[in-house]
């Protein structure tokens, strides 16, 4: 009985502060405006240690990841992210011949996309998920590969691995906090894939890139509440929202855009600044790629 009760007003709090700070946030940005920097570089002098690769936010995400594991074996209905569609759709795409539906995913943490995708396939489709994160990152989640599930440090790595280009390269969210977006936006449309999915992305409508900083609390990262033994605090860490036609023009470059959603979850706005969270859906423009 006396952990129950310390379990609820452990979460009490928590959600307590996420609420408190969430209206605090709200109401900087109503009376303040947000600071915009010049660089990557000058944005993550104001964040916190290591910023996204922060050890505080890696070590969450695990523990969260070993508890959504055993909460997804056993959830009816299963919950998935708006993005799983997309994926699901794509692997209809790809011609059936009984191999190895190959899927890059890009920032993909312990691979939660990989974990809801495979539960709503039958059985005997076949899936390779090469996950491409941060050394640290990367690091952490080995323990929970599996003959379909690989974690990477570059897209290089994961190729070598695949031994062909993936069918499907997906991206939630991620480009966007990385020191130079466009030049991953073209690694992704360079890496052979038939198919693109660049899933809650966070885009301007301006001519130039808005380098600003996010601001969250370490309990929203990761799937699911903040774990027994954790104390929330804030995490800062820099992001970029790229132009619209900077972003368009990349991918056009090689593939073709089927359709694009949008999805306002990934966005940060900044200040009055004219911003979009959209998501784009591409296959490759050429023949040879079309699987």
């Amino acid at each position: 009985m006396q952990v129950r009760i310390v379990t609820a007003f452990h979460v009490y709090m928590n959600n307590l502060s996420s609420r408190l700070f969430t209206l605090s946030r709200k109401i900087r940005k109503k009376l303040l405006k947000e600071e915009v920097f010049q660089s990557y570089k000058e944005a993550l002098e104001k964040c916190s240690i290591k910023a996204y690769e922060n050890e505080n936010v890696i070590s969450l995400v695990k523990a969260k990841a070993k508890a959504y594991r055993e909460n997804i074996a056993k959830e009816k209905p299963l919950k998935i992210k708006p993005g799983v569609i997309a994926l699901l759709e794509l692997t209809k795409r790809v011609h059936d011949n009984g191999e190895q539906i190959i899927i890059f995913d890009f920032g993909g943490a312990d691979g939660i996309y990989y974990l809801q995708l495979r539960k709503c396939l039958p059985p005997e489709k076949r899936l390779l998920w090469c996950v491409i994160e941060t050394a640290e990152m990367a690091s952490e989640m080995k323990e929970f590969e599996t003959s379909e599930l690989k974690f990477f440090t570059s897209v290089r790595d994961a190729l070598s691995y695949s031994g062909n280009p993936p069918h499907i390269f997906h991206t939630s969210s991620a480009v966007q906090y990385t020191p130079d977006p466009l030049f991953f936006i073209r690694e992704i449309c360079n890496s052979g894939a038939a198919y693109l999915v660049f899933n809650r992305q966070s885009i301007t409508r301006n001519d130039k890139s808005i380098i600003s900083i996010q601001t969250s609390l370490l309990s929203w990262h990761g799937e699911g509440d903040l774990p027994k033994g954790f104390v929330d605090r804030v995490i800062k860490y820099p992001h970029t929202n790229v132009p619209k036609s900077e972003f368009e023009k990349t991918i056009l470059e090689k593939y073709n855009v089927l359709y694009t959603y949008e999805d306002s979850s990934g966005i940060k706005t900044v200040n009055k600044e004219d911003i979009m969270g959209l998501c784009y859906v591409c296959e490759s423009k050429l023949p040879g790629q079309i699987v």
